[in-house]
């Protein structure tokens, strides 16, 4: 799991001419083997499991995340969720040790479960109460939607299956039930919205028609300010 508090630093990175990093964060999501390029380079991680956690900005979101990686898969990858702070905490908030040692132990919990599952035991199902829940909100989630939102939201419904089977695992449940998929749904419209806000709510835009705009702008304040 990488934790990385500049996340805007990554995606400039990615922007440098032959920067391979972009494919590799999108073969992991795939769950394809990671190898270099190089021929004398052996090194190979099979079966990957990687999770990022990145901060950044809707400014520098806007500014450092190219059009290529909008429209290559890049984006639609990631879970984008808007925090916005809505008190005043000069002091920061005070999480009690307790409630972090309650959720190691939960999670260790959940580990040691799955550690003794047969191999055929490890393969999620949904009951036919979750099935005919999923069967209903697949149609929304593949309902596909244009220009740049549409895009980041292009994985809607294999975001939602992970997350439901994450809230299965969780529950040391070998099949996903309806309580399972509902909470995948309410996390899933949560970065909906987040997407919505970030990159607007025009369905209609494309990046051209937006750099279109922008430029007319920035000429017109620059023949405002001249007059």
């Amino acid at each position: 799991m990488v934790v990385e508090g500049e996340f805007a630093s990554v995606l400039r990175v990615m922007q440098r001419e032959g920067n391979t990093l972009s494919p590799a964060i999108r073969q992991a999501w795939d769950g394809k083997s990671l190898q270099g390029l190089q021929k004398n380079n052996a090194i190979k991680a099979t079966e990957p499991h990687i999770s990022i956690i990145g901060h950044i900005t809707p400014e520098e979101l806007d500014r450092y995340l190219a059009d290529v990686d909008l429209f290559n898969g890049f984006a639609n990858r990631f879970l984008f969720v808007c925090i916005q702070s809505n008190k005043l905490l000069p002091e920061g908030p005070e999480i009690p040790d307790a409630i972090y040692n309650d959720l190691v132990l939960k999670v260790n919990d959940v580990l040691e479960w799955i550690k003794h599952l047969k191999p055929e035991e490890r393969k999620l199902k949904r009951s036919k109460e979750a099935e005919a829940i999923w069967a209903e909100a697949y149609k929304d989630l593949r309902h596909a939607k244009k220009g740049i939102i549409g895009k980041v939201l292009g994985r809607a419904e294999a975001q939602a299956l992970r997350l439901s089977m994450l809230y299965a695992v969780l529950d040391k449940s070998k099949e996903i039930q309806p309580e399972h998929i509902i909470s995948a749904l309410a996390v899933w419209e949560r970065c909906k919205q987040s997407v919505e806000y970030f990159f607007g709510d025009d369905e209609e835009e494309d990046p051209i028609k937006i750099k279109i705009l922008e430029g007319l702008k920035k000429k017109t304040n620059v023949t405002g300010r001249n007059k």
